[in-house]
């Protein structure tokens, strides 16, 4: 993998860990903290399982990550499953749920 600093999903994932840690240190978001964790490693698990499954060589986590992050700011619940679940199908369904147009 190489970081190319002009990247803009560097920016967007700068941006939403900015947004969550402000939200959940001084705004009060109602985030379970301890969902954070489970959320972005089932992201990047998902994005590195997904990857393998259609033979993209190396590892791409950045999509993954803004994924992940989306998941953690907008996705409200109580029970861990449903967070964890989130954030697969939110990594999953972009690579399996393609169409081709012609």
């Amino acid at each position: 993998m190489t970081l190319r600093w002009r990247d803009p999903r560097l920016l967007q994932i700068g941006s939403l860990a900015s947004l969550l840690i402000y939200g959940v240190g001084w705004r009060g978001l109602d985030v379970q903290t301890a969902f954070v964790p489970a959320i972005l490693g089932a992201a990047l698990l998902t994005q590195w399982i997904g990857m393998r499954l259609t033979r993209v060589p190396g590892f791409e986590p950045r999509s993954a990550l803004i994924s992940a992050l989306s998941v953690c700011l907008l996705l409200r619940t109580n029970h861990i499953g449903w967070a964890i679940a989130g954030a697969v199908l939110s990594v999953g369904s972009k690579h399996f749920v393609r169409f081709e147009v012609k």
